[in-house]
């Protein structure tokens, strides 16, 4: 349901030219459930080693696909430069270390349109590494990051 949403505020936003819906749906906290999911399953899917202690709970592949979906959709509130721009060394972090999670989900995932979507994202974030400050995607990398 969150990525339908996530889907709709884009497109909301793309007929206004605005990231109005996007922000609204870009809370910290689900931004960093997204990643949570996409990071569990771009390290863990398809382990066959026997050791299921990484996670209580064990994701979908779906799941991470719509993650990936819902992440493609709020980019342009992520990826939105604080005013006055301002350098953050948290945003490079952010940005390198969401752009490696994405490109490793992208080898687990079957689906092509997904495969694509979450190269997009991690070429995205690769590309607003060396940008502005991003205050929503800092604010949700660190929530997802202290929190794993």
């Amino acid at each position: 349901a969150y990525a339908a949403l996530a889907s709709a505020a884009f497109k909301a936003d793309s007929e206004n030219n605005s990231v109005v819906h996007t922000k609204v749906m870009a809370l910290p906290t689900s931004v960093a459930l997204l990643f949570q999911i996409i990071n569990a399953i771009a390290l863990h899917w398809g382990d066959d080693d026997g050791d299921q202690t990484f996670e209580t709970y064990h994701w979908d592949i779906k799941a991470g696909d719509l993650a990936v979906g819902a992440v493609m959709s709020l980019l342009p509130a992520l990826l939105e430069a604080e005013d006055p721009p301002r350098q953050s060394m948290g945003t490079q972090q952010a940005c390198a270390e969401l752009s490696k999670v994405f490109v490793f989900f992208s080898k687990k995932t079957s689906s092509i349109a997904v495969k694509a979507r979450a190269a997009e994202v991690a070429e995205k974030l690769t590309e607003s590494a060396s940008g502005s400050a991003l205050p929503l995607l800092e604010a949700s990398y660190d929530l997802w990051h202290h929190g794993t």
